[in-house]
C-alpha cells in the first residue's frame, strides 16, 4: 500500500529587527492520544483516495519516499512490525513547507572619523537590511485503528529552519515519533493487558 503524503509550499516576506529573526529553528511538538496505541503491534500506512503529493520542484527531493521510510523506521525502532495483511493500525500523514523570507536590520558598531582639516572629527553608525530565508516544516501524522477507522494517536510538529528543512527531516520525524508510546510486551504470542491482571488474546 503506498503510503499517504500532503505537501504544500508557501512563500511569506517579513519585516522585522533582529530579534524576530534570530536563531536557526523554532520547535512546537503537541501530540494527541484519544486511544491506548500500546495494545497494538502491526501496522500499515494508508492513503485516502485522490490525494496527491506535491513537492517543491526546486528541492529534488522525493519527500514522499524519505519520510515513509523514516516513519517505518521509527515505528520499528518503538516495537510496531509493518504487515501488509490485516495491519491492527493505518498510518497516514502530511508535510507542509512553507518558506520565509525575513529582512533583518542589523547595526554595526560606532566608527570614528577623523578629519583631514580643521573641522572636527565625527562618529558615524551604519544600520544594514540582511535577507535571511527559513523554511517552516508542518509534519503531521495520524495513527488509526483499522477495523473501527478511529483514531488512536495524532502528533504534529511545526518548525522553523533556517535555509533548508530537507538536511533535518530524519531529526523532525524521529523527534516526534519519539512521543509514541511503545506496544505492550508479550508473552508466548499473547499481549499483556497490565490493567485487567491477565493475559488477552493475540492483538494484530
Amino acid at each position: 500500500m503506498r503510503p499517504a503524503l500532503r505537501i504544500t509550499v508557501s512563500v511569506l516576506v517579513a519585516l522585522g529587527w533582529s530579534a524576530f529573526a534570530t536563531g536557526c529553528r523554532t520547535l512546537s511538538v503537541r501530540v494527541d492520544e484519544p486511544g491506548d496505541i500500546s495494545r497494538y503491534r502491526t501496522w500499515d500506512f494508508y492513503r485516502p483516495p485522490l490525494e496527491a503529493a506535491r513537492a517543491p520542484l526546486r528541492s529534488g527531493i522525493d519527500f514522499e519516499s524519505v519520510v515513509a521510510e523514516q516513519i517505518e523506521t521509527g515505528l520499528s525502532d518503538r516495537g510496531f512490525r509493518r504487515a501488509t495483511v490485516r495491519p491492527g493500525l493505518l498510518v497516514h500523514f502530511q508535510l507542509g513547507i512553507r518558506e520565509q523570507l525575513v529582512e533583518q536590520y542589523v547595526t554595526g558598531a560606532i566608527e570614528h572619523l577623523p578629519s583631514l582639516h580643521s573641522a572636527p572629527s565625527f562618529d558615524v553608525q551604519r544600520t544594514r537590511t540582511e535577507r535571511k530565508r527559513y523554511e517552516i516544516a508542518d509534519l503531521r501524522v495520524s495513527i488509526i485503528d483499522s477495523r473501527t477507522r478511529s483514531v488512536v494517536w495524532r502528533g504534529r510538529l511545526n518548525e522553523r529552519y533556517l535555509d533548508a528543512f530537507a538536511p533535518h527531516l530524519d531529526e523532525a520525524v524521529s523527534e516526534l515519533l519519539g512521543h509514541l508510546p511503545r506496544p505492550r510486551p508479550s508473552t508466548n504470542g499473547r499481549t499483556l493487558i497490565a490493567k485487567e491482571g491477565a493475559l488477552s488474546a493475540p492483538i494484530p
